[in-house]
Parts: structure tokens; sequence; C-alpha cells
């Protein structure tokens, strides 16, 4: 990713989806569990109530955003919102999986022993 100092500067006469596709180094995103499991994890390391508010946020974007006929599907082009035509195997065992742990504060893997 390009240090804020070398992306070209926005321009009113100039699209933003021209612009977006000048510094985004990917147009697609397909529900990468990265983010869910940071938040996740700050928040047990934490207990800041600010992660559980960022998991309610990341749920109402899942069901807004990515939700499909058949299950959540990323993004084919971030700059359009076109979803993908697949949902991958990790959105099942990584992505959600993190975000049903962050609100299951009864969940075994939370005890200690």
């Amino acid at each position: 990713v390009s240090p804020p100092e070398l992306l070209p500067p926005l321009s009113p006469a100039e699209p933003l989806s021209v612009t977006l596709k000048a510094i985004l180094p990917l147009e697609w995103y397909p529900l990468r569990p990265e983010f869910f499991e940071s938040t996740y994890f700050l928040y047990r390391a934490t207990k800041d109530p600010f992660y559980l508010n960022v998991g309610v946020h990341l749920l109402r974007d899942l069901k807004q955003r990515f939700k499909s006929k058949c299950g959540f599907a990323g993004f084919q082009n971030v700059i359009t919102g076109e979803l993908q035509d697949r949902m991958e195997t990790f959105v099942l065992s990584e992505t959600l999986k993190y975000l049903y742990l962050l609100f299951d504060e009864e969940n075994e893997l939370h005890k200690s022993g």
C-alpha cells in the first residue's frame, strides 16, 4: 500500500472511481477473516466494549453488503459493490467463527482451566 504522501491528489474533475483505481492494489475483497479475528482477540484481551460495537457494525455490514442467496459473498469489485459468485470456505470456518465467539461469552474456549 502506498504511503499517503505518494497517493494521487483527489480532483473534483476526476470521478472518485478513477482515483480509487489508481490507489487500490486490489479491487476485490473476499471477506478475509483477519479484521474479524483481530477484533475478537482485542476484545478478549481488553474487555473494552468498543470492540463489541465494532462487532455489531461488522454484523450489520455483513447483512447489508455481503449477503447473497446462498450465504455471504465477497466483493468482486470494491468500487462498484459487485459481489463475487461464490463464498470462500474461510468465511464460515474463520470469519463468522470469530464474529460468533466475540458475542458468546459463555463459550468453552473462554474458560481457563
